[in-house]
């Protein structure tokens, strides 16, 4: 068989200008996203490295959001606004362990968002290690080591963003996503191919 996907949006978008550099969650804020582990993560991280970065989170609070100084939670935006925010984050987050497919890091990678990712999630840890965009994390001890890492290299995190763009621009624009439906359908049909 062959698996035929969705194309997204590629135009890039102005980088949003925020005062503190961020980690960006968008989507759905509740424990079966690995929201729980998230704020946890960062909070304790912020604790044990106090810096001007924050967590800005967008999307649907389906579980509180903690009350701390460098958790930012906006609420709903609109596409424009999450996809400038995107493309200003330090880093696009993903703590989700039941994706799919995962659009938002898809849309993420456009915007040049390196990614911290949990590597729960085949597909989110496929798109990653596929790409070169970003690091996994497991547990606490590797989200801290991950975002170190990342967080000490401004030039390494422009290549990941690089390298996120160049995966998305490769398997899911509208003319790949074309070629790919096409493909599918003449391996059911080939006398139709041409």
């Amino acid at each position: 068989g062959q698996v035929v996907s969705m194309s997204l949006d590629t135009e890039t978008r102005e980088p949003a200008q925020l005062e503190n550099p961020y980690l960006l969650y968008c989507g759905r804020i509740d424990p079966n996203k690995g929201c729980i582990e998230l704020f946890e993560y960062f909070a304790d991280f912020k604790q044990q490295y106090p810096s001007n970065l924050k967590l800005l989170l967008t999307g649907k609070d389906d579980m509180p959001v903690p009350t701390h100084p460098d958790i930012i939670f906006r609420g709903f935006v609109d596409d424009e606004e999450k996809l400038s925010l995107m493309a200003g984050a330090k880093m696009f987050v993903m703590p989700s362990g039941n994706e799919s497919f995962s659009i938002v890091t898809l849309e993420a990678m456009v915007q040049r968002a390196p990614i911290l990712a949990s590597g729960i999630s085949e597909v989110i840890l496929d798109h990653v290690t596929d790409s070169g965009a970003g690091g996994i994390y497991r547990d606490y001890e590797s989200f801290v080591a991950t975002l170190t890492e990342m967080l000490r290299d401004d030039r390494k995190l422009a290549q990941m963003g690089e390298l996120g763009r160049d995966y998305v621009l490769a398997r899911y624009t509208r003319e790949r996503v074309r070629d790919a439906l096409l493909d599918a359908v003449n391996l059911v049909n080939p006398e139709k191919s041409g």
